[in-house]
């Protein structure tokens, strides 16, 4: 069979490049190493129980929930509208730090207003659009964190390489 590590991958535009390229590759970088090295727990748990066993005030939480109005398209449809909302409460309510990465919804600033949240927008092109002769259409993700970034270069963080 084929072995991902190994294989060769060629995107819609014909270029030697995947997803699963780029993110090996990101996860190769000495920055990201030396943050996966400090990781004490991986856990298949509901994404409510993680946070209540693992707050403190040093934990770091990372959450990427279904994107609003996508629930549907994984497989076993466990995330709903009111996740969103009680996913929302309960990281207003952590001793620890989050990131919450989602595409921007009406609600989500009712739930964690931009003036008490840092909010930072990323645009990127949207990969299933990417044809050779066709523009690709934007789209923008956005990062939620309840503290301030400080001397942090995300576009560093985030370059493919």
């Amino acid at each position: 069979g084929l072995n991902p590590e190994k294989g060769k991958f060629i995107d819609l535009r014909g270029k030697y490049n995947s997803k699963f390229d780029a993110f090996r590759n990101r996860l190769l970088k000495p920055l990201v190493q030396e943050k996966l090295k400090k990781i004490s727990a991986c856990e298949n748990l509901d994404y409510s129980e993680v946070i209540e066993k693992y707050d403190s005030p040093s934990t770091y939480f990372y959450t990427d929930p279904p994107y609003w109005k996508t629930e549907n398209y994984y497989s076993l449809h466990d995330f709903d509208r009111d996740d969103h909302e009680k996913l929302c409460n309960q990281l207003k309510n952590i001793k620890g730090r989050f990131g919450l990465s989602y595409y921007d919804f009406d609600l989500l600033g009712q739930w964690l207003p931009e003036d008490e949240y840092v909010w930072e927008r990323k645009e990127f092109a949207k990969a299933a659009s990417a044809r050779k002769e066709v523009k690709q259409n934007k789209g923008e993700e956005l990062l939620i964190m309840n503290y301030e970034i400080e001397d942090y270069n995300l576009e560093k963080f985030f370059k493919d390489g």
